[in-house]
């Protein structure tokens, strides 16, 4: 998952408004892909990578499983990837939040994603 445009100063950037969500989502639909602690993650993970940066599930699944707390039921890597595949993943294209082809196993990051990622983090810092 390399992002060849990343840049230190990317973090300096101001972050997307809670509106810019609004506008992209449904409140019901934002707060149902906010309610899982994989998803946020997965989320968080996506927005780091960018809008439009192409991953796999394989690439996110390892990313993920390398991430998970010492307090939290780890998975394997293979295990994360199912509940991508299964779960995640489908929830978030049907949003409009990546863009996902599970034959290749391809994600691609909406203009969605970083609002909602930043909306995530938001609120968790509050």
């Amino acid at each position: 998952m390399v992002n060849d445009d990343w840049r230190p100063d990317r973090w300096e950037r101001e972050r997307p408004s809670k509106d810019s969500v609004h506008e992209a989502l449904e409140p019901e639909t934002a707060f149902e892909l906010l309610a899982d602690r994989r998803r946020r993650q997965l989320l968080a993970q996506l927005a780091q990578d960018g809008t439009g940066t192409q991953s796999t599930v394989d690439e996110l699944a390892r990313t993920l499983a390398e991430k998970q707390s010492k307090t939290e039921a780890t998975h394997s890597v293979e295990d994360v990837k199912i509940l991508l595949h299964h779960n995640h993943l489908p929830k978030l294209a049907d949003a409009g939040v990546v863009q996902y082809d599970p034959q290749d196993g391809i994600v691609v990051p909406t203009a969605t994603v970083e609002p909602l990622a930043a909306v995530s983090v938001t609120e968790r810092e509050s």
